[in-house]
């Protein structure tokens, strides 16, 4: 049993209902039913779009932060301070 909105006045009743609590509306047998389980196949549907792109970012840092190339130290590579003499004649 689980709540759903009724189709009516779109009140959450639950969906083992006869008719709705709110409005009266009576319900066709299964009515709510075929409801519920196609809004849980839209939030499925929704969750795992929301999950796969959350994996992919996430899966696309891991990547970058592995494959990158070591970077070194700037200094290493530059002669500041090292100034070299040159023979004055």
């Amino acid at each position: 049993m689980s709540l759903t909105k009724c189709p009516g006045c779109s009140r959450l009743c639950f969906s083992k209902y006869a008719s709705c609590p709110n409005c009266s509306r009576i319900f066709e047998v299964g009515e709510l039913d075929t409801k519920v389980t196609l809004e849980n196949r839209a939030f499925n549907k929704k969750s795992n779009i929301v999950f796969l792109t959350i994996f992919l970012i996430l899966m696309g840092a891991l990547v970058f932060v592995v494959l990158r190339p070591q970077s070194t130290n700037l200094l290493d590579n530059t002669n500041i301070g090292n100034k070299e003499t040159t023979p004055s004649n």
